[in-house]
């Protein structure tokens, strides 16, 4: 869960005349698509997550996708991009991608606080083209590095999740900080001074691609889910706060409910339920700089059974050999 945003800070800028960037002028601030259903594939590259989402209509017919990768050399998450767009095909081993927008949250982390542009959206005309080559539950994709690899069906690899083990509390963090990264990367101005302008009334929703919103709410900052979807097999509820000083340091709490889908030969598995606590008492999320960087998430599965996750360092075990990707 990548937060970067000290919002106090944030205020004292507006006041002395000296903050942005803003969204453009005229710029709606949710333009994201819907699907009926998304074909979810992921992969992971390096220390990225590529996510894969090939929509369809009501009819089962293709009606947009997103294409997107994430940072996650650190536990909390580092940055990401996604492509979207109104179409997509798919004919003889080939997969085209028609993007219209690009989504963008930069790693900023060694940047001042107010120069930080946050997550930000562009306009784009492209196309993106890949061979692809499928089996029950996986993709192989060629045809361009940035995207090469073998991904898993996501629902099919939820089914290698357990609720037991110290691994398990983590793959379980790993999983739900994808989905708050999905939205992240969509939120303009996330991460940075941005922030503020989603301070004034009720804050702004933001449709999650599959089912559901996140609104977002500043000074202090609430991210709050209602059975928010980006993608197939993981929906949370619930609300991540954020409280940081002038300096940019503070501390997180609430909690977030999550729900992993997995499936078997496209058959659905008893659904995963569990919860992300950020507070945790004595041992809440730290942050300073406008960056988690000590204290500890909680998991809390249906089960009973908890376990913490450190927000720094590389993620143990890897969201790879979590779900056995290939």
């Amino acid at each position: 869960m990548v937060r970067r945003a000290p919002l106090a800070l944030l205020l004292a800028a507006a006041l002395c005349g000296c903050i942005g960037p803003y969204a453009e002028v005229g710029q709606k601030l949710d333009v994201a698509m819907t699907f009926a259903s998304g074909e979810t594939w992921i992969a992971y590259r390096g220390t990225n997550i590529h996510l894969l989402v090939l929509g369809h209509d009501r009819d089962g017919k293709p009606s947009g996708f997103t294409l997107s990768t994430f940072d996650v050399s650190e536990t909390a998450g580092v940055s990401g991009d996604t492509l979207e767009g109104t179409s997509w095909s798919e004919q003889g081993g080939t997969l085209r991608l028609t993007a219209r927008l690009e989504y963008s949250m930069p790693d900023e982390r060694a940047k001042d606080l107010l120069k930080r542009e946050g997550s930000q959206r562009h306009d784009v005309d492209r196309t993106v083209v890949l061979s692809v080559d499928r089996a029950p539950t996986t993709l192989a994709i060629a045809g361009d590095p940035a995207w090469d690899g073998t991904y898993a069906l996501l629902p099919a690899a939820l089914a290698n999740l357990g609720t037991s083990t110290e691994a398990d509390d983590a793959c379980a963090f790993h999983l739900a900080n994808l989905a708050v990264m999905t939205s992240q990367v969509r939120i303009i101005g996330f991460g940075g001074p941005g922030m503020l302008q989603y301070h004034s009334g009720d804050g702004q929703d933001f449709v999650g691609t599959l089912s559901g919103d996140v609104r977002v709410k500043s000074l202090p900052t609430d991210i709050t889910f209602t059975t928010f979807a980006d993608f197939a097999g993981v929906e949370l509820d619930g609300t991540q706060h954020t409280d940081v000083g002038f300096s940019g340091e503070g501390f997180m709490s609430d909690t977030i409910a999550f729900t992993f889908r997995p499936e078997l030969g496209g058959a659905a598995l008893p659904a995963i339920h569990g919860t992300l606590d950020y507070g945790n008492g004595s041992d809440a999320i730290h942050i300073q700089n406008g960056t988690a960087n000590g204290g500890h998430y909680l998991i809390t599965f249906e089960s009973g059974a908890t376990g913490k996750v450190s927000p720094v360092g590389l993620p143990t075990p890897t969201i790879s050999q979590c779900l056995h990707l290939p």
